[in-house]
């Protein structure tokens, strides 16, 4: 696999986020270090040819700008996860083409669409002005996650896009429900899953 040592220095650059909070650092900084890393994982999936993965990344990497600066602009990140997601399911689908069905992907899949079909409905009370965008992302979000579901993707990939999910239930229960705070834990779950998906699709290329 081609330019590992780029993958590596993301995931450092995506670590190091952690302590953004106590470093000191310029507000000018802090969006550009918060999506640094996602920006390497994306340079790394495009040096193995991974290009809508690359694309997602990217586009993820812009929503982390934004939602980094202050205040956050909630609905400009949605707008660009949101694209960065149909990248997402897009390899997905481009993988059902060349892998197939995951075994019990349908049962999954219908499953997932049922939970998020009820999470919306238990979110929808409290979205105030982001119900256009926040429906529209959970729209998107949801579709990506049903195919990861539905296709034998690379496991490691499925698995980020699993991650995902959580990293941004994490965020509707606070952003929403007004839980919390979390700390850490938004940042490691969804750091973790934009690597996994940038490796997964990087070993076998999609």
């Amino acid at each position: 696999m081609r330019s590992i040592l780029i993958y590596f220095a993301g995931a450092l650059l995506a670590a190091s986020y952690l302590f953004a909070a106590s470093s000191g650092a310029p507000d000018w900084l802090v969006p550009a270090w918060k999506a640094s890393g996602i920006v390497l994982f994306g340079v790394f999936a495009l040096a193995n040819r991974a290009r809508l993965a690359a694309a997602g990344l990217f586009a993820s990497a812009a929503g982390d700008v934004a939602l980094a600066l202050s205040p956050p602009q909630w609905t400009a990140g949605m707008a660009a996860f949101g694209i960065a997601h149909l990248f997402y399911a897009a390899a997905f689908v481009n993988r059902l083409s060349t892998d197939g069905r995951a075994r019990f992907g349908g049962p999954l899949a219908v499953a997932w669409v049922i939970v998020a079909a009820a999470l919306y409905v238990w979110f929808r009370p409290d979205m105030g002005e982001l119900l256009a965008p926040g429906t529209g992302y959970h729209a998107i979000i949801s579709v990506m996650m049903a195919l990861a579901l539905f296709s034998a993707a690379p496991p490691l990939a499925r698995l980020g896009a699993v991650v995902f999910v959580m990293s941004d239930a994490v965020i509707a229960l606070g952003l929403y429900k007004g839980l919390g705070p979390f700390g850490p834990t938004v940042w490691i779950l969804y750091a973790a899953a934009q690597g996994m998906i940038a490796l997964g699709f990087a070993a076998r290329r999609g």
